[in-house]
């Protein structure tokens, strides 16, 4: 039985609290159908979410918890919109919650489909420190892509023009304060980069429908190179041997590193 947490002081009835648990409850069992979620003990619902990789396009968003790989064991956070009853009743954010929660379970299907890709690019306690972290950063890369990818089909429009507006927002920010090294805003970008290829891959009619531009055109061509790699990807998952079925992503990381560092 899957356990729903929500936060101490959230102020409802126990009427209403129940319904809001029947609801995540009925969303995880609607939402997975296709997807393997072993393992997932908790969903936590919470009024923010602080995040290494943040999503400042949209107040909605989750992470997965691993506790003990051997055996599987996960909790989901997530931000909780529908502890607010006046966003519930708004399709579009509600939708946004869905797509997010889908996402979060996708993760734990990921974990399950290639378990030993996970253990081996986290397993790097050996290697310099841009080797261990470039391993770490080409799975983030993977997992978040199809993650994303598997939760667009339920999709907001508007959610991804905001993260297109954010991705040139940051680009902007990069040539401005390129001299700064900031690492974070180059993570960040190849992180929004990523998410929405994972909303628009294979699905022609939306991409034609948005204006999907960078406006900074020096950054164009690693998007693209991104785009042509988990593209690749996607049609070998999960029949993957080792890590180094990600050693392009890894490259297309450090290169991104290198030249804008």
């Amino acid at each position: 039985m899957i356990k729903i947490t929500l936060p101490d002081d959230i102020q409802c009835s126990v009427e209403n609290r129940q319904k809001i648990e029947n609801t995540v409850l009925n969303a995880a069992e609607r939402l997975s159908k296709d997807l393997d979620i072993t393992g997932l003990s908790e969903i936590v619902l919470a009024k923010n979410i602080p995040s290494l990789y943040e999503t400042p396009w949209t107040s909605i968003g989750g992470e997965v918890i691993t506790n003990n790989l051997r055996p599987p064991n996960f909790t989901i956070k997530l931000v909780g919109t529908i502890l607010d009853a006046s966003l519930v009743t708004k399709k579009e954010t509600f939708q946004e919650f869905l797509n997010a929660f889908r996402h979060e379970l996708a993760h734990i299907n990921d974990h399950h489909k290639i378990p030993h890709i996970y253990e081996s690019c986290r397993n790097h306690d050996d290697k310099p420190e841009i080797e261990s972290v470039s391993w770490s950063f080409a799975l983030k890369i993977w997992s978040e892509f199809m993650a994303t990818h598997i939760s667009s089909n339920i999709l907001c429009i508007e959610n991804v023009k905001r993260k297109i507006a954010n991705l040139n927002d940051m680009c902007l920010k990069m040539r401005e304060q390129k001299q700064t090294h900031d690492v974070k805003l180059i993570a960040d970008i190849l992180c929004c980069m990523t998410y929405l290829i994972g909303d628009i891959m294979d699905k022609n009619e939306l991409a034609n429908e948005l204006d999907i531009k960078i406006e900074i055109n020096e950054f164009t061509p690693i998007l693209e190179r991104l785009h042509d790699e988990l593209s690749s990807l996607l049609k070998s998952y999960p029949n993957w041997s080792d890590k180094s079925v990600l050693k392009n992503l890894k490259e297309i990381f450090c290169d991104f590193i290198n030249k804008n560092y």
